[in-house]
């Protein structure tokens, strides 16, 4: 670090320019490690279409891919939405069997708060509507954050 004196006879460190760039990569370092394993993820989409006024999607479906996260990661879901609703329809969202809100025909997507709904590998979602008013398709989707297992503490923020 060089130095400069000062008039008044005080010595003042100041950094050069190799110095100033090498603080810079330091924290472009430590800013990409602590962003390592964290990945956007969209959903599985979930498709369905009434029948009689019932839809039943994701979870134990037979048909329906299994909305949650594989071995060893981990969602914190921040957004789901559905698609195909008519106006007075509404479907519950849950996790697992435990339920976690309501999406109407507006605004047609809910929003899980600042760390989201948090799932576990072998945890899943599951959509149900009874007394739909709605023949179209109704489809769901949404995004999360997903991290491997030893990194879960980066989504719990």
């Amino acid at each position: 670090m060089p130095k400069v004196k000062l008039q008044l006879g005080a010595e003042l460190d100041v950094l050069n320019k190799g110095e100033l760039a090498d603080a810079l990569d330091q924290h472009s370092s430590w800013e990409r490690q602590a962003a390592f394993g964290l990945r956007h993820q969209d959903l599985p989409r979930m498709i369905g279409t009434p029948a009689a006024g019932v839809l039943a999607l994701g979870g134990d479906q037979p048909d329906q891919p299994m909305c949650g996260p594989g071995v060893g990661w981990y969602w914190a879901v921040q957004r789901i939405a559905v698609d195909g609703l008519v106006a007075n329809d509404a479907v519950k969202i849950y996790k697992e069997t435990k339920f976690v809100g309501w999406v109407s025909y507006q605004p047609g997507y809910i929003t899980l708060g600042k760390h989201g709904l948090i799932l576990k590998p072998g945890d899943f979602l599951r959509v149900t509507g009874a007394a739909l008013t709605t023949t179209a398709q109704v489809e769901v989707y949404g995004e999360a954050i997903s991290v491997p297992g030893p990194l879960m503490w980066k989504i719990l923020g």
